[in-house]
Order: structure tokens, then C-alpha cells, then sequence
């Protein structure tokens, strides 16, 4: 059976609510690494694992606006399982936010393509939550490219859910 419109609505409030956390817990230990690299270790998996999180999340509200929520913690293919017009939004903002990025810090900045992006975080969730047991797929710890995907996600959530009518989005 489908959701209604006010279904959907009050579980995408409930989901942003759970990502506005993980961003919020993302930002505190991004402060704390801030003031001391050495504490990269110490709050670099914590950080990347509550990213991975909330983007997870952000890609499953654009699957119920969409096309229905899949379970999984593996970001590409959460991605590639969103219809093209709604991906296609997504690396255009990905794109754009990337250039802003480096017309802000230095124009000769190359950052990561999206597909890149989503290789390197695929399972960055399942990765850093157990860091300690080894074996991850990969190394990378919460870098720009994956805070602007997040950044990208969390601009199309807000437009797409703003047209439905949820209250709780700025």
C-alpha cells in the first residue's frame, strides 16, 4: 500500500530530524579535529560514520519522494537506484557546489567527480562505525568532497520537500 502525501511528509520530518543530529555530532568532532590534527585519529572515525549516516539518510528521503526506500548502507547504490531526472539534480549540484568551492579557496583546486565521490564513501558508514576491525574498502576520512555531496543532497531534499509541503525545512 502507498503512502499518502501526510505520510511522507511526517516520516521526511522524522528523517531530517535524525540527520540534522548526525550533521550536528559531524560538526562538533569536525571542531575538535579542527583545533588539533592529533585528534584526527581519536574523532576521525566518529566524524566519517555520522556523515555517512546522514547522507545515507538524505539518499533515502529522495527515494521516498521518489521511488520508495531501500534498506542498505552502501551510498552508490543507493544512489543508483534513484530515478536519472533525480540524479542528474544531484550531480548539477554537486558540480556547481564543487566550483563555488573552488572559486572560494583556489581555482586550481581539483576535487573529486561524483562518481569518485561515491566509491570512495560507498561504505564509509559500515567502514568507520567498526574501524578498528580493519579490512575497509576505504581509507578516506570525511573529506570536502563528501561534505559538498551531503551539502548537494541537503539542497535538493530542501526544494523537493518545500513543493510537498513539510514545515520543518528551511
Amino acid at each position: 500500500m502507498e503512502e499518502t502525501v501526510i505520510e511522507k511528509i511526517k516520516k521526511i520530518e522524522k528523517m531530517q530530524m535524525t540527520v540534522d543530529g548526525f550533521m550536528a555530532a559531524a560538526d562538533y568532532l569536525n571542531q575538535a579535529i579542527s583545533k588539533d590534527g592529533v585528534l584526527l585519529g581519536i574523532y576521525g572515525p566518529a566524524y566519517t560514520a555520522n556523515l555517512a549516516f546522514a547522507c545515507e539518510v538524505y539518499l533515502k528521503q529522495l527515494q521516498l519522494l521518489t521511488i520508495g526506500i531501500e534498506k542498505g548502507h552502501e551510498l552508490k547504490r543507493l544512489y543508483q537506484s534513484l530515478n536519472d531526472d533525480t540524479k542528474a539534480l544531484i550531480r548539477g549540484k554537486y558540480k556547481n557546489n564543487c566550483e563555488k568551492y573552488c572559486a572560494e579557496i583556489n581555482n586550481n583546486t581539483k576535487l573529486q567527480d561524483l562518481d569518485l565521490c561515491l566509491e570512495n564513501y560507498n561504505k564509509a558508514f559500515e567502514d568507520w562505525r567498526y574501524w578498528f576491525e580493519g579490512e575497509k574498502s576505504s581509507s578516506y576520512i570525511g573529506g570536502i568532497e563528501f561534505r559538498i555531496f551531503i551539502k548537494s543532497l541537503d539542497e535538493l531534499v530542501s526544494e523537493m520537500t518545500r513543493q510537498i509541503g513539510c514545515t520543518n525545512q528551511e
